[in-house]
């Protein structure tokens, strides 16, 4: 066996950092501690006002692993940075993770033993992870428990991508390097990353009937629950799901789970909050139909409401040094017009005996009694 036969294969692991110098230490104190013994290391700071990417450069001059170290103005796009990393990762293998993440230490030797016993596995996965504090400290472990032995082809990941809008976390995989470009990577025009990616793959896997996956039963990761996780923030999320189901999904419906959490978004929403979801994408439009999601809507235009009418928290006409504007929301202003008031094609009322409805850019209709 020669020199280059005995060397393992080469793993890229791309880490990226947005506001994480409290965690890198941690993290990659885990990754060069991986008892697989060939891994390049390609860090990217989206520009993090934190002092991230100075910390970056420091561990790099000091990394035992070698490092390359990407820095960047914010461009809040996560998958299109994961892009970045994956077109100068030189690995057989890839593994995306978070630097507020870290990874146990057989989490890669793992895996790639696996993907090296078969050739035609695209991926690796774990339905394990354990969870941890923002200070570290172990939370426990967790089981994807939907990931079971009934899950065996592309097409039921896909399913598993529509119906429940989760699968296994990418951080928690080892990636055939070759199957994830042959599949078109991440999308840098979407703000969303797993769900992108995890898409593109089963899609190409569906093309490629040779390829075949593996889910394993061992924890590969630590996921760390602190404030600053994206799953977190409820409208850039919703945003962010519509956007995968409207590419990769056009002609299904939208699923009950999505409908579900954007009916309890709604519920809880300030007025301002309500606008934004309303206008994410035609999904939602649709929805205005389903007598449920109707009444999510009521329940937060009552609660803002007060004592005042409910069409001053909507809608608002004010008149200041001769010029006449209109307010939406409580937030959007804007100004009249000459003609055919600007505000009509905004919004207007219909009356029918007691019953008022506002219909709203001409399309939503939110129905009231007046009282």
């Amino acid at each position: 066996m020669t020199a280059e036969e005995a060397t393992p294969p080469l793993c890229s692991v791309c880490s990226l950092c947005y506001n994480h110098s409290r965690f890198l230490d941690a993290h990659f104190a885990s990754v060069w501690s991986q008892t697989y013994p060939n891994i390049e290391v390609l860090a990217l700071d989206d520009g993090s006002p934190d002092g991230s990417a100075a910390m970056l450069e420091g561990m790099a001059g000091k990394s035992p692993r070698p490092m390359t170290v990407i820095t960047q103005g914010n461009s809040g796009r996560v998958g299109a940075n994961f892009q970045a990393m994956l077109g100068r990762a030189s690995g057989k293998y890839v593994v995306f993770i978070s630097c507020d993440d870290a990874l146990p230490p057989t989490a890669i030797a793992d895996k790639i033993a696996l993907l090296e016993k078969d050739g035609d596995l695209a991926f690796v996965a774990s339905r394990r992870y354990l969870t941890i504090a923002e200070n570290g400290d172990m939370l426990g472990e967790e089981e994807q428990s939907f990931l079971d032995d009934s899950i065996r082809t592309a097409d039921d990941l896909l399913e598993l991508e529509y119906s429940r809008l989760s699968n296994f976390y990418i951080q928690n995989a080892v990636f055939r390097k070759s199957v994830v470009d042959a599949a078109g990577g991440f999308d840098d025009d979407l703000l969303n990353d797993d769900f992108v990616l995890r898409t593109k793959l089963f899609l190409h896997m569906r093309r490629r009937q040779d390829l075949k996956f593996r889910i394993d039963d061992r924890a590969g990761l630590y996921y760390r629950l602190h404030g600053g996780n994206i799953s977190k923030q409820n409208i850039r999320w919703l945003r962010m799901a519509v956007e995968v189901l409207d590419r990769y999904f056009p002609d299904r419906p939208t699923p009950p789970e999505l409908a579900s959490i954007a009916r309890i978004m709604v519920k809880r929403a300030s007025l301002g909050e309500m606008y934004a979801i309303l206008t994410l994408s035609p999904r939602i439009h649709a929805m205005l139909d389903d007598r449920e999601f109707a009444k999510a809507l009521y329940y937060c235009t009552l609660r803002a409401r007060g004592k005042r009418p409910l069409s001053e928290y909507i809608y608002r006409r004010e008149k200041m040094n001769g010029v006449r504007k209109v307010t939406l929301f409580s937030c959007l202003r804007l100004p009249g017009s000459t003609g055919r008031p600007l505000y009509q094609y905004l919004f207007r009322r219909e009356k029918n005996g007691v019953r008022r409805t506002l219909i709203l850019f001409s399309l939503f209709r939110i129905g009231y009694v007046k009282k």
